[in-house]
C-alpha cells in the first residue's frame, strides 16, 4: 500500500493511497500531465528557446510512503481488539452458566479456585480461543457437564470464525 502526498509551499494540497506502486505512478503521471498541482520541474530557456543550463524547480513536492507495514499493524491491532472483546463475551456467557446453577457459596468458592478453570478464563480474556477450547474439552472437573462444555466450545468456535 502506498500513500502519496503532494506538497505546495510545504502544505499538503493533494493526496491518495494505492494498493500498488504501479497505480500510484499512473495517478502521479496523470496529475503531472495535466498539471494538477502546478508546473513540474523545467529546463530554463532563453528568449531564443535555447536551454540556459538552469533548472526551474517544480511548484510542488511529491512524497511517496510505503504504508504496507502500518496498514498490516492496524489490521492486526483491530483483530486483537476483536479477540479481546469476544473473549470478554465468552467469559460473560460462562458467568451466566455459573449464575444459573444457584451454587452454594462453598461450591462457588471452589469453582473460582479451580486452577484449570482459572487458566481457561485467562485464555478467554486474552483471546487465546484455540488453547481455551482444548482446555475446556479436556476438563474433567465437577463444575461443567458435557452439555455445558459442548455449549462453551460452540461459542468459542463462533468466536474463532469472527476472528478469521
Amino acid at each position: 500500500m502506498y500513500k502519496i502526498k503532494i506538497l505546495k509551499n510545504e502544505i499538503e494540497t493533494h493526496g491518495a493511497s494505492f494498493e500498488t506502486m504501479e497505480l500510484a505512478n499512473a495517478w502521479l503521471d496523470q496529475g503531472k500531465l495535466i498539471e494538477w498541482w502546478g508546473k513540474p520541474e523545467q529546463i530554463e530557456l532563453d528568449l531564443d528557446g535555447v536551454p540556459t543550463g538552469n533548472v526551474i524547480p517544480a511548484e510542488y513536492t511529491v512524497i511517496i510512503e510505503d504504508i504496507t507495514a502500518q496498514i498490516e499493524k492496524e489490521k492486526a491491532l483491530e483483530k486483537s481488539k476483536l479477540a479481546l472483546a469476544l473473549g470478554a463475551d465468552l467469559v460473560a456467557e460462562i458467568r451466566l452458566i455459573n449464575i444459573n446453577k444457584n451454587m452454594s457459596a462453598e461450591t462457588y468458592l471452589a469453582l473460582i479456585q479451580d486452577q484449570s478453570l482459572a487458566a481457561i478464563e485467562r485464555l478467554l480474556w486474552v483471546g487465546s480461543f484455540e488453547t481455551a477450547k482444548a482446555y475446556i474439552q479436556g476438563y474433567t472437573g465437577p463444575y461443567y457437564s458435557e452439555e455445558e462444555k459442548t455449549y462453551i466450545v460452540n461459542l468459542i468456535d463462533a468466536a474463532l470464525l469472527k476472528t478469521i
